[in-house]
Formats: C-alpha cells, sequence, structure tokens
C-alpha cells in the first residue's frame, strides 16, 4: 500500500491500537512536520516503544485515498498495520488471504527488515 506516495509494507497487528512506522519510511516521506505524542506507547512484551511523533498521512489502498493517523518510531523496525487502519480500511471486512495478496507484497522502495 503507499503511504504519503512511498510503498510501504507493513505486519498485521490486530493486538495493537495504533498503525506505526519507523524512521526509515518517515525519512522516505522527506521528513515531513511531526507532532508531539503526548501518550506512552509498550510493546507487547511491555518494553517502552521510543515515538518521534505522529502526522496525518494519505493512504492509498485499491485506489482510493483515505487520511489517517500514524505514529512514527524512533527506531528501525517493522512497520505496524493496526487496528485503527484495520478497521479505517475495511480489512475486517475481508480474509486474511484477500489482505495478504493486497497489502503484504515485497517493495523495493521500503524493507521492513
Amino acid at each position: 500500500m503507499k503511504v504519503d506516495d512511498v510503498q510501504v509494507n507493513f505486519e498485521l497487528d490486530t493486538s495493537s491500537p495504533i498503525t506505526r512506522i519507523y524512521k526509515h519510511v518517515w525519512k522516505l516521506m522527506e521528513k515531513s512536520k511531526l507532532y508531539p505524542v503526548k501518550l506512552t506507547y509498550n510493546s507487547y512484551s511491555d518494553h517502552s516503544i521510543p515515538i518521534i511523533g505522529k502526522k496525518m498521512v494519505k493512504v492509498n489502498y485499491n485506489n482510493p485515498s483515505i487520511e489517517l493517523k500514524v505514529i512514527v518510531g524512533n527506531t528501525n523496525r517493522n512497520n505496524i498495520l493496526g487496528r485503527n487502519w484495520i478497521d479505517a480500511l475495511h480489512f475486517n471486512n475481508h480474509t486474511l488471504a484477500d489482505i495478504k495478496r493486497a497489502v503484504i507484497r515485497p517493495s523495493r522502495n521500503c524493507s521492513t527488515r
């Protein structure tokens, strides 16, 4: 899927309430302006997740575009597609096999590993 015109691969995480990209993706977006995040986010293992900020992005999935909030992490790890985007993009109306075919594709623009 494209996020601010950058092809981004995500790991689908139904346990995450937020969608998070990491700074290597944000840099591909020409380091557009970020806004402060007042909450602290922890991983499933209860480790703090370092956050740079948040921003609204244009998400293109199956042609229509939608504006969604994304959190930008301060490390270079996997991008996480959380429940906020799962609901907004209506992934809950599709089977996981359909989502995998549409979203999880190799990308030459942005690797998650």
